[in-house]
Order: structure tokens, then sequence, then C-alpha cells
């Protein structure tokens, strides 16, 4: 329906006839309401007045007179009347809705003697609707099964063993039965998944010092024989060995067995950092803690040529500096502040790298604080120096020679042809030679064999 907005003094004599009503007549002929019924009273011209051309010009919009009865009303509407009408109208349509829910919900969950619970029968949750473990049990422990209780007895449990007085026939398994051993359930000796994330770099670090007979994974004496070095070569303080508290360095281990070490309270400090083993869960987590502590160092001391580094060049750079240390010297950063460290960052992040920078930053300074060279120091700069051969076109280093009969002691370094690749010539006498030999011939020789071992 069109809406029409009425302007009262537009209606044909409409404005004479209100104005010339008087006073007395004013009362009886105010509205009740623009919707209210003419009471059929003549105005006092004898025309019909405003509102009786009102009803005229409404009951077009109206089937019938009677319809129109019902709409319009001769007396002021009955407000409250109206609002009970709705209130019950709305009553109404609101017990309908809670009529329906309570069918929906009835079918859903069943007879209400079941009670007013919210339950989701259990052929309606699909396998894909069901809530998925954060970590699959099979993959912590893959031996352990999930334990049906219905049908388990007593006699499925082992039983504890007996007490001084006792017979067997007295520890059947019960309420206070002595516990389940991991054993007894078949759980591994370390059933939680190692969440521990560490670098590209020190990943490879760790795999390299465990692989090749380089480290391994076991404790050993290093080739100095005044050193025990744990897994993945960490050099820790905090050892016992024999029951006895063991100082790095101070004399040599005759005949040593790993069984009789005591590593609990192992720690190592890296750049004023400590990491302790009992901060984390095994002990390649700590190694790996270890290893991280010696990347952060260099990768400060790199400064934005870091990331222009080649993987090998990375993981090569950062066991020359776990190898020969991080504290110290001028920059208080030891091996990785020295120059000719930062030299080798520069020429190793570019495409083209200068090998004699690369040589002297790799493959001097084999020596031991306090004492002399060292062979094994030498050792680990070949390896350093063959973790990048191949990305950089280089050859790999598999033979070196300790020469102590000089002054100084000298290493010579061979590369997979046999031919001389660098000689360094360090700082130290051979009096201090780091490795020598009972019988005195300190003139040295270790090679890679066939495996590509040491």
């Amino acid at each position: 329906m069109t809406d029409y907005t009425y302007n009262y003094n537009k209606i044909p004599s409409a404005l004479a006839q209100r104005q010339a009503l008087s006073a007395e007549d004013k009362p009886k002929a105010r509205p009740k309401g623009i919707a209210s019924k003419p009471s059929g009273e003549a105005s006092a011209t004898g025309e019909p007045d405003f509102y009786d051309r009102m009803l005229d010009m409404l009951l077009p919009y109206f089937s019938s007179k009677e319809d129109a009865d019902e709409v319009l009303s001769n007396g002021t509407p009955d407000r409250e009347a109206l609002k009970l009408a709705s209130i019950n109208e709305f009553e109404g349509l609101s017990q309908e809705a809670r009529d329906a829910i309570e069918q929906a919900k009835q079918t859903r969950i069943g007879p209400a003697d079941r009670g007013d619970v919210d339950v989701v029968e259990e052929d309606v949750i699909t396998e894909e609707a069901k809530p998925k473990p954060l970590v699959d049990p099979k993959d912590i422990a893959p031996d352990l099964q999930r334990m049906d209780p219905k049908g388990v007895t007593a006699s499925d449990f082992p039983a504890r063993p007996p007490l001084e007085g006792e017979t067997t026939a007295d520890t059947g398994a019960g309420l206070m039965s002595k516990p389940l051993t991991d054993d007894d359930m078949g759980l591994p000796e370390d059933p939680l998944p190692d969440l521990s994330t560490f670098s590209t770099t020190v990943d490879a670090l760790y795999s390299d010092f465990t692989a090749g007979g380089q480290e391994g994974t076991e404790a050993h004496v290093g080739l100095d024989e005044k050193n025990i070095t744990l897994p993945a070569g960490i050099v820790a303080e905090g050892l016992k060995y024999k029951g006895v508290a063991f100082k790095q360095g101070d004399a040599k281990v005759v005949g040593f067995d790993k069984d009789l070490l005591d590593s609990s309270g192992a720690y190592k400090k890296v750049s004023g950092v400590t990491i302790k083993r009992s901060d984390y869960s095994s002990d390649v987590d700590f190694s790996k803690a270890v290893l991280e502590q010696f990347e952060s160092v260099v990768k400060d001391q790199a400064g934005t040529d870091w990331d222009a580094l080649s993987d090998g060049a990375k993981k090569g750079i950062v066991k020359l500096a776990w190898n020969n240390g991080v504290e110290g010297g001028a920059s208080g950063k030891g091996w990785a502040g020295y120059n000719t460290s930062k030299a080798l960052y520069k020429t190793l992040a570019t495409a083209t790298p200068d090998p004699l920078t690369v040589k002297k930053g790799m493959l001097n300074y084999s020596t031991v604080s306090g004492s002399g060279a060292s062979i094994g120091v030498a050792k680990n700069r070949a390896d350093a120096w063959n973790a990048m051969t191949d990305q950089h076109g280089m050859k790999a280093i598999n033979k070196i020679t300790a020469d102590n009969t000089g002054t100084k002691t000298k290493f010579n370094y061979y590369d997979e042809d046999g031919t001389l690749l660098h000689t360094e010539t360090t700082s130290r006498a051979p009096s201090l030679y780091a490795n020598k030999k009972d019988d005195g011939t300190n003139n040295e020789l270790i090679e890679k064999n066939a495996a590509g071992e040491w």
C-alpha cells in the first residue's frame, strides 16, 4: 500500500470548519485520535464534520465498512488490553519454540529418564570428528599397548618380590603391590620425544662430531691423553672419575674406563655463558646446546657476512671456534675475534674465496693454551677445512705430520693427492709438544684410512 502524509488544512473547507467552531463546541468536536471512529453527531452547520470526511477518505482502503469498524474506534484505544494481547501472543510463540527445542533435545539424547545431560551418542561421532592427541602414543612408546580394563585381574600384573619371611604365595598383586617398572610395562628408557630444536649448522656439526670416528658418542680420552671428552667432543668441567673430581689437562689418564665416569654434574662455560647438563633432558641436547653457544659467538663476530656463508663454511668455522676457544684475545672472543678469522669470514662470503686467506684462517694456531702444539688440534683444523671444500672447489686434507726437529713445532698438511697444501710453524717449542711419546719419538704422522677416518 502506498504511504500518505496527510495535511489537514489541505482538505476542502477543513480549516474553515475548525476555525468556525465555538468554544462550547470545541470539546465535542475534539477527536480522541486520528483513527477514532466518528460519533455520528452532525456538526453545527449540519454538514459532515472533519472526521466524517476522514472516514469517507479511508473507507476505500477497506473491503467493507465492517472491516473498517474492526480497525476504527469511536473511543480511546485500550492500551493495556493491546499490550496484554501482544504479550500473550509472544508467550505463545515462545512456548512453541521451547517445545520444539525440548523435542529436538529428547530426540538427540533419548528418554527423559536418562537425565538432563548433554550427551552425544557414540555412533554419531565420525572418525574425522574424534579428538586427536597432540602426540601419537605409538611415536612415544611403540612397544606400549593400551590395556583394556575389561576382564583385567590381579593375575595380569606381576607380583612383587617376597619380603623377608614371606613366601611367593604371600605376594599376590593388589593395591599395595610393588609399582610396575618401565621394564614391566615394556617402556623404553626415555619415552618422551626430544622437543628441543637447533639450527642446521648445529645439527650438522653434532652429526659430524659423532660420526666417522672423529669424536664418537661415548666419553673417551683425547689425543693429548689429558682430557676426558664427552660425546661430540665436549670437554666439560664438573666431571668425576673413579669417584674423584677430575681436572681437565692436569695429568695423563691411563687405562680409561668410561663406566667409572660420572658426568651428572657436567657443565661447560662458553664466552661467559654456562651450559649445565642438568638443564637438559639428554646428553644429545646438552652437547648441542654447547655447540649452539659457539655458533652464537661466531655469528656475532661475522656480522652480516654470516648469512652469505655456505653451510659447509658455517660448519667449518664453528668447528674451529669450538676447538680453539672463544674467550680471551683482544676482542675477548678468542679465535672467533682474531683478525685472521674475520678476514676468513669475509673471503668465504664471496663467490671466489682467496686460498691464502682461507689457509691462514683455518690451518694455523694448532696449539693448546698453557701448553705446546697439538696434533689433535691440527686434525680438527683439517676437519674444518674438509667441511667446506666441496662447496668451494678445494681439495680435502688426508694427512698431517708433526715436525719437532727444529726450534718450533711444525705441522704439514697434505691434500688427497699427497701434495703439501700448507705448513704451519707454531709458536711453541718441541719440548712443550702436547702429544709427547714415552719413547721420545715426537715426529708424528696421522692420516685417513680407506673409510675416511683418521
